[in-house]
């Protein structure tokens, strides 16, 4: 029997993100004494030997789950409903990685529209956001089988602050994330572009994950107009990402319109790498509006200037926002399971 099993959909992507998060989410309920397990919903198997997500009769009666927390809207919320039916026992949570504002552009929004609504009728499904803001306003507004599971993570926080570049080293600027216009790529070339025009530079971005491939091409073609180098890096899982942060990259951009949480960001910090991130960011120290290129570029600056002491800031604000979440994390789940 478990206390708890997280699903998710998307068994390619190991490296930061959503199945790397519900990983961790079950990682952290372990260390709490709790039995969790994380699992793609493909793993599921049928009685015939295939594999499908909808075949959760078998597996639910050998391991009896007191709460199932499904991630971004993997599951249909018609058989969510149907499983929430047959399996009243069980706490089932629909957990939400993005905003209100995210969702309302996306063809997400219906569907959650939808669970919100049966978490209305049925009293064993409850929505969960990650983000303590959004859970906190619909809470607010009367929806109380919304609840925040915020994003924890287990990955240590480096002890000793970093040496920053030396004067005559190229500084090596990250940008990782799923290209899509809500992350702002231009900017970041932009930012970067800024930065090399003052102080050698290089910008490393990640196209694997992508809204249109053509996105992709228009960063390459916007470095190349700005003289800028940019290095294409490929998709990693989570231990090499991290190894590859800590050896390659002195500050990270972060410069999306809008955030629910930025796993990445705490991923830099962690190493003792500064971040300059959107103002959708709030637990990132430094900074700037999205949309201000010149401010990042010029903050980047400032914090290669004192990096030894922006590198222990890092620290702190990763150990500070790791520290929250598990917290209110682990108080949603106790109250959850009892």
């Amino acid at each position: 029997m478990f206390d708890a099993a997280f699903f998710y959909a998307k068994p390619p992507f190991r490296s930061t993100g959503l199945s790397n998060n519900t990983r961790q989410c079950a990682a952290v309920l372990n260390e709490e004494g709790y039995r969790a397990i994380a699992m793609c919903l493909t793993d599921l198997p049928r009685s015939d030997g295939s594999q499908g997500p909808h075949i959760w009769g078998p597996w639910m009666a050998e391991h009896a789950p007191r709460m199932v927390v499904v991630s971004a809207l993997c599951t249909p919320p018609e058989d969510l409903e149907a499983l929430a039916r047959k399996f009243r026992d069980t706490i089932w949570v629909q957990r939400i990685h993005s905003n209100l504002a995210w969702l309302f552009q996306s063809g997400d929004f219906y569907k959650t529209m939808q669970v919100l609504e049966m978490s209305r009728r049925l009293p064993n499904v409850k929505l969960a956001f990650v983000s303590p803001y959004e859970s906190a306003r619909l809470h607010g507004a009367g929806l109380h089988n919304v609840v925040c599971m915020p994003n924890v993570t287990v990955a240590p926080v480096a002890d000793t602050p970093r040496r920053g570049p030396a004067r005559n080293r190229r500084v090596e600027l990250s940008a990782i994330f799923a290209v899509r216009l809500l992350k702002h790529p231009s900017g970041h070339v932009l930012a970067s572009a800024l930065v090399n025009a003052r102080r050698r530079a290089c910008l490393h971005m990640q196209f694997t994950r992508t809204d249109h491939r053509h996105y992709n091409e228009r960063c390459k073609m916007f470095a190349n107009a700005c003289q800028l180098p940019l290095v294409e890096e490929p998709y990693r899982d989570h231990a090499d990402f991290c190894a590859w942060l800590g050896s390659s990259i002195h500050v990270g951009l972060q410069l999306s319109m809008t955030e629910s949480f930025n796993y990445v960001a705490v991923e830099h910090m962690s190493e003792g790498i500064p971040v300059v991130a959107s103002e959708a960011i709030p637990f990132v120290p430094w900074r700037v509006r999205y949309e201000d290129s010149q401010a990042a570029a010029d903050t980047v600056l400032d914090i290669l200037a004192d990096y030894r002491g922006a590198s222990q800031c890092a620290l702190d604000a990763a150990r500070t926002i790791r520290d929250r979440n598990r917290s209110l994390y682990l108080e949603t789940c106790q109250a959850l399971l009892n």
